[in-house]
């Protein structure tokens, strides 16, 4: 097929764009459409909803790297005082469950026998986003005086409480007394020994039955003294 020369020189070419902008008398030149009021304040919310949720979450990644905000206290259990509201004296359970080896208390010289026992609180801290307590156990010696357990000169690291079991004592140590008059059903003693003072997280604590049963002030200074 054999095309003219000027049907190829037309086919070379660009075609021709009008550069006429007046508008066609047949043609309405088009507009922007108008928002409604409750469009554009959407978007307007939109855009301040996404202001806020930035400077928030600048400020959360500011803040997180603080240690007070690495986690949220734990749950509280039921009867169990809240971490915040927990005070020197108060006694708690710490009950015979596995504790992981990842517990602060795991680093502890002492690993024995600790779970099972009654604990009184001697002070709190935050370390590393964790909830600590530090305290001291109860033991009750299964049922025997600490003069048939322990020899002579290891009995003054035991302080015998109130009880309604027996309350004869050879100790040198004062008797812990039991604020509001409440003393212990069994006859029990406080470890004061130099290697029985112990840490470990508070969602490892549980309540003890009777939340009202806590040694005075003058007992729980006497406890935190002892070395």
């Amino acid at each position: 097929m054999v095309y003219s020369s000027r049907v190829m020189a037309a086919w070379r070419q660009p075609p021709k764009v009008s550069l006429d902008t007046s508008p066609s008398p047949h043609t309405t030149q088009p507009t922007t459409p108008t928002l409604p009021p409750l469009i554009k304040r959407r978007r307007s919310s939109s855009s301040s909803d996404d202001s806020s949720r930035s400077s928030c979450s600048s400020s959360f990644s500011s803040s997180s790297s603080d240690w007070h905000s690495e986690s949220p206290p734990p749950r509280r259990k039921a009867g169990l005082p809240s971490f915040e509201r927990l005070e020197d004296g108060d006694i708690l359970y710490l009950p015979a469950t596995p504790i992981p080896s990842s517990s602060i208390i795991r680093k502890h010289p002492n690993q024995s026998e600790f779970e099972n026992h009654l604990v009184v609180v001697l002070g709190k801290r935050r370390y590393h986003g964790k909830y600590i307590v530090s305290f001291r156990q109860f033991t009750t010696f299964h049922g025997i005086s600490v003069e048939e357990k322990k020899p002579e000169r290891q009995r003054g690291f035991f302080m015998l409480c109130d009880n309604d079991e027996s309350m004869t004592t050879k100790s040198t140590n004062p008797i812990a007394r039991m604020a509001l008059g409440l003393p212990l059903k069994k006859r029990s003693y406080i470890n004061l020994s130099p290697n029985s003072l112990f840490e470990i997280e508070y969602e490892y604590l549980d309540s003890f039955h009777n939340t009202l049963r806590r040694p005075n002030a003058e007992s729980v200074a006497f406890i935190k003294r002892a070395r």
